[in-house]
């Protein structure tokens, strides 16, 4: 028995990959980086036409700046265009204060477009970075121009109740996972590589577009010292009321 989880921790168990490394290969000569007065760093990329009217970016959930860089090549030469890493993701990764909530992905936002001094704004984001957005929007509106919802997260209500209705297929195995303590208690020293390819054909509709360089991307990024560990602590931080958000919405 001895031999067998000895032989199965090289094939289960993974180290970070060090932090510097990843750097280097994600980061590119639009990578900026801002340290906040909590001692956070934060990924951000400010391309496009400075002068133009500002669209900034968040990604969603397990993801990076990075999912935005194809909106880049076909509206930079018409918007400035700002993205995110949110704490926890990308090259931000994860922060002193171990904040990993709405509340703190909404400050960061604050404080990016702050620093940018930037006009008000269009706010876009994808899945968990879409949730971001609305609640941001009803939060400050005088800040937000207009949004960009693409398959945005909702109200957990709300969620629960579309899903029950459409039938939807269960999440990546990735998010179930994360709902158990066993799991978390060992998931910062999993390799991620199966988990990784599952969820990202679990989520695009289109599975062509899921490629060896995309895989890639995402299990180097959530391998980076301490993103496991920065993921699987989001997972137990409890959501943010959405009363605000809804009634927003409504």
């Amino acid at each position: 028995m001895l031999l067998v989880i000895v032989v199965a921790s090289f094939w289960v168990f993974e180290r970070d990959l060090p932090a510097s490394l990843v750097d280097t290969r994600y980061s590119n000569p639009a990578s900026q980086f801002l340290t906040l007065p909590n001692g956070s760093r934060i990924h951000y990329r400010d391309q496009g036409v400075a002068e133009a009217p500002a669209i900034v970016l968040l990604h969603g959930s397990n993801a990076s700046l990075h999912t935005w860089e194809p909106w880049v090549e076909r509206l930079g030469d018409r918007y400035r265009i700002v993205t995110i890493d949110l704490p926890g993701h990308g090259l931000t990764g994860a922060v002193p204060d171990q904040q990993y909530t709405t509340a703190a992905f909404m400050a960061t936002v604050t404080s990016v477009t702050q620093h940018l001094r930037l006009p008000p704004f269009v706010l876009g984001g994808n899945s968990m970075g879409g949730g971001v957005t609305w609640r941001y929007a009803a939060a400050y509106p005088q800040q937000v121009r207009a949004m960009i919802l693409v398959d945005a997260s909702g109200p957990r209500d709300w969620s629960r109740q579309a899903a029950r209705r459409s039938g939807e297929e269960r999440p990546p195995l990735a998010f179930r996972l994360l709902r158990y303590e066993w799991f978390r208690t060992i998931g910062r020293y999993l390799d991620l590589g199966y988990l990784t390819g599952e969820g990202l054909r679990a989520s695009y509709a289109d599975k062509r577009l899921v490629d060896e360089a995309l895989i890639d991307r995402y299990y180097n990024l959530n391998m980076r010292a301490g993103t496991r560990a920065a993921t699987l602590l989001r997972a137990t931080q409890p959501r943010d009321n959405d009363q605000q958000g809804e009634q927003a919405l409504r």
